[in-house]
Parts: structure tokens; C-alpha cells; sequence
């Protein structure tokens, strides 16, 4: 069974967080399964593709709670 952290990664195609790539597409989908989780409430000032400062803070929460290395960043999954 996967994880909901692999689920997420799985949807990457490339890193998302403070200083990495991220693409539109990726930040979005990080943006919806958080918010879906409960654990990110999207402003309307934030309604955009960037990497906000609650954002960061919603990853760095996610990855405390599941046990992973608290940086930041959500990386795609590796096949």
C-alpha cells in the first residue's frame, strides 16, 4: 500500500519548495492535496503558482507528521 507522502511525490515532475524548480503544474497539485488534507488553507493573496511562506510551512508540517526529513521541499517520486 502506498503512502500518502509516495502518493503525493508520485504526481511531481520535479521538486517543489524554497528555492527548487517549481512548475506551475506541480506547485498546484502540492497546493490541492494539502489543502484536501486539511493542512493548507489557500488566501486569496496566494491564489497563485509560487511557493508561499504558508505553503513552506504546511510541507515542513506534512513532513514532520509523516516521519520525513523536514526541508521544505516535496520531490517526485523515483521509479
Amino acid at each position: 500500500m502506498r503512502s500518502i507522502a509516495d502518493a503525493m511525490r508520485s504526481q511531481l515532475s520535479a521538486s517543489v519548495g524554497n528555492t527548487q524548480v517549481n512548475k506551475e503544474d506541480d506547485v498546484r497539485n502540492v497546493k490541492d492535496r494539502l489543502t484536501r488534507m486539511g493542512r493548507f488553507e489557500e488566501r486569496p493573496e496566494e491564489r497563485n503558482n509560487i511557493v508561499t511562506r504558508s505553503m513552506d510551512e504546511a510541507i515542513k508540517g506534512f513532513q514532520r507528521d509523516m516521519g520525513l526529513r523536514v526541508d521544505g521541499v516535496m520531490k517526485p517520486a523515483r521509479v
